[in-house]
């Protein structure tokens, strides 16, 4: 029988000369890949000849065999589309997996095959590439590799087979028109891995926006403010497409929707999204598109419309939730369900606080300076600094220069000490000017700043930090403070810790 392929051999310059030729040796060399991915292909089996004259190669049969088991296939189509050869890189020739099977190809197993172990339990394949017409001078070297084509998805128990290869015969004919076999008997086997899926880690941005107090209008739609950033990286070396995830909107209303109009998501100032929330705040982006490279990040920026106060109590105070990716695909043809780490712990933004008038707290500074003991019997004491900035929007607003407007803890070894354990002071400037009743007037969309100096007691004793926790003012021009604006997160707001004895 003539056996034929549907090889890819290209027509060279190179002829054949009128003398005598032959294949001195045949040595093994490394092919390009020990184990194959599924959805992956590649050469993993490779060998050198060694010429003598001119000649030209016309078929070079190769055998396969799959350790036979309980946990593996023994059938070539359940995992490989394809069979190539190679010739210096080069594809020369291809089997189609159905042409594995043919009658042609299969051997007979009733006696040992021709693959190294020479079982007569394994299947084995003759994989036959013909027609080739490679044609080769004297001291030529070339190398022959075959490879495989694996299926996109192999069953798990095949992924565990190994497959045994053996280069046996090599059809030639020399110058003089003498046609001869040559025996290569290099042998090599190769396994399978299973295909790698994108993994996902999906954290809260170092540069996410610090929690603050909004302002909005009292009954039209607020522009897009970034409350939130995401970053998604892949660490696995697999492109991954994120379509759809989940977030969830919280505010103090109850009914969510009274606060927050639409939420609108951005990757590169791009937009990629938006959704509205139900009323108990749930979010579905879908069709988002966001496509991650290998081993990159991506950082989606979540930016939110607020509805007016005429809507929500004003001091309404808000933050998104990140919940999981809910469709993506790698590709290698993976979803969500396969990635590790698309359904992540739910983080948090920080919160925001909406009103329509009032003042937005901006930590700048803060420093913790020890006062160590300089002689026998005395004490280390703490000074903590902090400088913050206070902007009135809506209206002009007003405050006494009194600590006592300053609501702050100091904390020891994690308890909240007594108030007479520490002593404060403050201190206004910037764009406060001086007012008829109260200290200070900070006029609307000025800002004014503020210097809160704390000092530990000589009893205090262990690690020590302090917190501020709101700020009080009042809206008319009188010595009651009888508003509270909130200092949030309030990690944001506290100290470093000294150790003091």
């Amino acid at each position: 029988t003539d056996d034929t392929t549907d090889d890819t051999t290209d027509d060279t310059s190179s002829t054949l000369g009128d003398g005598a030729g032959s294949i001195n040796s045949a040595d093994s060399v490394s092919a390009d890949e020990s184990n194959l991915d599924e959805g992956q292909e590649g050469g993993v089996f490779a060998f050198e000849l060694d010429i003598e004259g001119d000649v030209e190669i016309d078929r070079l049969d190769v055998f396969a065999e799959v350790d036979n088991s309980a946990t593996s296939s023994d059938n070539a189509d359940d995992y490989f589309s394809r069979a190539f050869l190679m010739v210096d890189g080069e594809e020369v020739a291809e089997l189609d997996v159905d042409e594995f099977d043919d009658d042609d190809y299969a051997l007979d197993n009733s006696g040992a095959g021709h693959v190294a172990d020479g079982a007569t339990d394994d299947t084995e394949y003759r994989l036959r590439f013909s027609d080739l017409g490679l044609v080769f001078s004297d001291g030529d070297t070339p190398e022959f590799q075959v490879g495989f084509e694996i299926l996109g998805s192999v069953d798990t128990a095949d992924l565990g087979a190994d497959w045994n290869l053996e280069a046996e015969d090599i059809r030639l004919v020399d110058g003089t028109g003498f046609s001869d076999t040559f025996d290569v008997s290099e042998t090599d086997s190769f396994g399978l891995n299973a295909e790698e899926v994108a993994e996902l880690d999906i954290t809260k941005s170092s540069d996410s926006p610090d929690g603050t107090t909004v302002e909005v209008d009292t009954n039209d739609t607020s522009s897009e403010i970034a409350i939130l950033m995401i970053d998604i990286e892949e660490q696995n070396g697999v492109d991954v497409t994120i379509d759809d995830f989940t977030m969830t909107a919280s505010t103090t209303n109850v009914d969510v929707t009274n606060s927050i109009d639409e939420v609108v998501l951005y990757v590169d100032g791009d937009e990629v999204g938006s959704d509205s929330p139900t009323n108990a705040g749930a979010l579905l982006f879908e069709n988002l598109g966001i496509d991650i490279g290998a081993d990159d990040t991506v950082t989606v920026t979540a930016k939110v419309v607020f509805n007016g106060t005429d809507d929500y109590a004003e001091g309404d105070e808000v933050f998104l939730t990140f919940n999981a990716v809910t469709d993506a695909r790698d590709d290698n043809g993976n979803d969500e369900g396969d990635m590790t780490g698309s359904n992540p712990t739910d983080f948090d933004s920080d919160t925001f606080t909406l009103r329509s008038e009032g003042l937005g707290l901006d930590i700048t500074s803060m420093t913790e300076v020890e006062d160590v003991a300089s002689y026998s019997g005395d004490t280390d004491t703490g000074t903590y600094t902090f400088k913050f900035d206070v902007t009135a929007f809506g209206s002009n607003f007003y405050m006494d220069e009194d600590a006592a407007n300053i609501s702050y803890d100091l904390i020891v070894d994690g308890v909240i000490a007594a108030s007479a354990s520490s002593t404060a002071s403050l201190d206004i400037a910037g764009d406060a000017v001086a007012a008829g009743v109260a200290d200070f007037k900070i006029g609307s969309s000025r800002t004014a700043i503020l210097t809160l100096t704390v000092e530990t007691a000589a009893s205090v004793s262990g690690s020590a930090k302090v917190r501020i926790n709101s700020v009080a003012y009042s809206a008319a021009d009188d010595a009651t403070e009888e508003l509270t604006e909130y200092a949030v997160p309030a990690i944001d707001w506290t100290s470093a810790s000294l150790i003091l004895n």
